[in-house]
């Protein structure tokens, strides 16, 4: 049993083995890399322009597409994906750590056409922005334009919301909730909304949503 222990051991030692083709990545006679596309660094210069940034992990570096969000500035491309280190579209508002915007076409929305609605912790005042969101969606209406009609809301919000010969793309974070105080909870009237995500509540004697032409 222990020459078959020491015969491992010598074997696991070898120039081709996966423990010395770790320390030793640079000896592509003896450890060919099983991945093209995989690069050592030891910093960022020394990566080539599809793959910029040095991930530094566990002592050793590699080139990769991306490190954070920060490192994703194309359109359409702005979030970074944690596992491939590659940039792609969003698929979530926390993809997009400057604005919590994730639009329905996959990119991050930029903060000055968006405006912010936190029923739990907003202020009904100023101009709803990303710093300082407002409390209710009818306040934030007025602040609707034609350059400016995405709404991003959080929170619990209790009202009951009327919009009027507006267009708006209004988006729900996760756990954002709408709980109607008047009937109906939510009533588009000459108006066109696109509603994301957002769970409407209502007493059995409320609808919770309603729409005229």
């Amino acid at each position: 049993m222990v020459r078959l222990l020491i015969v491992f051991a010598l074997v696991a030692c070898t120039r081709t083995s996966e423990k010395y083709c770790g320390l030793h990545p640079e000896d592509l006679a003896n450890c060919p890399q099983q991945d093209a596309g995989l690069l050592s660094c030891a910093s960022d210069p020394e990566c080539p322009g599809e793959k910029p940034r040095c991930l530094l992990e566990g002592g050793t570096g590699r080139c990769v597409g991306c490190i954070d969000n920060v490192d994703c500035t194309l359109p359409g491309r702005q979030s970074c994906d944690a596992e491939t280190r590659t940039c792609r579209s969003c698929i979530e508002h926390a993809d997009c750590t400057a604005t919590n915007v994730c639009l329905p076409e996959g990119t991050c929305g930029d903060s000055s056409r968006v405006i912010y609605v936190d029923g739990t912790n907003g202020t009904d005042a100023g101009d709803c922005a990303f710093a300082a969101p407002c409390k209710t969606i009818t306040f934030a209406l007025d602040l609707v334009t034609d350059t400016r009609f995405f709404m991003k809301l959080s929170g619990e919000l209790r009202e009951s919301v009327v919009v009027n010969s507006q267009y708006v793309v209004i988006l729900a974070g996760p756990g954002t909730k709408l709980v109607g105080v008047g009937d109906p909870a939510f009533k588009v009237q000459k108006a066109t909304v696109n509603l994301y995500d957002l769970e409407i509540a209502c007493e059995s004697t409320i609808s919770g949503f309603k729409s005229e032409m």
